[in-house]
């Protein structure tokens, strides 16, 4: 009996490491957006370019992000999670030492877009991970911790990015990420085991365009690709013109909106500490379920608000916080669902599910672009037939990614 209990423990010690290993590496890539939004003024004003150059820093980098996303997943399939995120690590800390070093504009793009293709291994290939590691019943509370460390990162950011910045040169802001990122790679070298299954031969000699389609032509798959995306385009359209919304018809400053940003991962960590102490209790469909109702709803409280010219900023985060509320119920869900059902190819899952959420997000920002941002009117109309279609599938198709969702045993 002591030594079953002694053997017990020893797993969960390992898989709480496991679980803070993966938590860094992927909250280091992460992060690398947002702390580095700050510093752009001053990267502009010090190579004494344009906006758009510098804009060409993020879109770049965007889609570096998208393409690598693609490309780790059926990598980690087929030679395994360990590689494929040491590699993702090595590109990352080359990146960030290009950029460091930058002594010019295209030298920082290029910087950008490998720390771009680095950061987006640990998000990819550390669903996997956590997919090889642990039963189905423990697969969305972990994704949910690994959600709540990124949240939580991503909304210290833009504040460290400024402070850097402000006290030291832009260059720290990379200074800072390149320190960040040797330590976890230090780490994952001692300590990330391969976690990929031995009992998948057949998986490595299938090729990645034949698993993509399989994957693609099933209905489960699309609705957890629908879901997803509808998550990650909203929220970027929010975070892409909000600003200016409160700028020009709330007379918010870059401060106030700094500080209401906050409501957003206050609501989205919500959810996902939700998820990792009630789904053993309530169960996920039913914690996906809630997710995409108090999505839609807060959405249609934000259109009201809007169409009443109420537009004061606690009218718009507010809702808002819950929508991000409703969002941490869904996505730990559905990406849990989607790595879970494809065992063979939970890279390749998990890496196809992530370029469709980038894709989507930015064909929703591109369409955007014309809309007048003097009223929040056009973002909450989008915001609101999005979510609803969101609920309409969860709740009444009959192939709703509601009843996809494994059920906890």
């Amino acid at each position: 009996m002591a030594a079953d209990v002694s053997v017990s423990q020893t797993r969960a010690a390992s898989g709480t490491s496991l679980l803070a290993l993966l938590a860094a590496v992927t909250a280091v890539g992460a992060i690398t957006l947002n702390i580095y939004l700050p510093a752009r003024p001053a990267v502009q004003a010090y190579f004494h370019t344009t906006t758009g150059s510098t804009g060409l820093t993020i879109s770049l980098a965007g889609l570096a992000f998208a393409c690598g996303l693609l490309a780790y997943g059926p990598f980690s399939d087929r030679y395994g999670r360990r590689p494929a995120i040491m590699v993702g690590l090595a590109l990352f800390i080359a990146g960030t030492t290009v950029s460091l070093c930058a002594i010019s504009m295209p030298m920082l793009i290029a910087g950008r877009i490998l720390q771009a293709l680095g950061s987006s291994a640990g998000v990819t290939v550390g669903r996997a991970v956590v997919r090889d590691r642990w039963p189905p019943k423990d697969i969305a509370r972990n994704l949910a911790y690994l959600t709540m460390v990124v949240a939580v990162a991503n909304a210290l950011a833009p504040s460290l990015g400024g402070l850097l910045t402000e006290v030291f040169h832009w260059r720290a802001v990379f200074a800072a990420l390149l320190v960040a990122s040797l330590c976890v790679m230090t780490w994952a070298a001692l300590c990330l085991p391969e976690t990929l299954p031995s009992s998948h031969p057949d998986t490595r000699r299938v090729s990645t365009s034949r698993t993509l389609i399989n994957l693609l032509q099933q209905p489960s798959y699309r609705g957890y690709a629908l879901q997803t995306a509808i998550v990650y385009a909203t929220f970027m359209v929010f975070a892409a013109y909000m600003p200016y919304v409160m700028t020009s018809c709330m007379g918010g400053t870059p401060t106030t909106y700094g500080l209401c940003y906050l409501f957003i991962p206050a609501g989205y960590f919500s959810g996902n500490y939700a998820i990792a102490r009630l789904s053993t209790h309530y169960g996920l469909v039913r914690l996906f379920t809630a997710g995409t109702v108090i999505q839609c709803v807060a959405a249609l409280v934000a259109l009201l608000f809007a169409l009443l010219h109420y537009w004061h900023p606690i009218a718009v985060f507010g809702p808002w916080m819950f929508l991000a509320l409703g969002q941490g119920l869904i996505l730990p869900n559905v990406t849990a669902a989607a790595v879970s059902e494809n065992p063979g190819a939970a890279g390749t899952a998990s890496g196809l599910l992530g370029f469709i959420q980038q894709v989507v997000a930015a064909g929703a920002v591109q369409a955007m672009s014309g809309v007048p941002t003097n009223t929040p009117l056009p973002i909450a109309w989008l915001v609101a037939v999005a979510t609803t279609i969101a609920m309409i599938d969860a709740l009444y198709s009959r192939r709703g990614s509601a009843s996809l969702i494994p059920v906890q045993s």
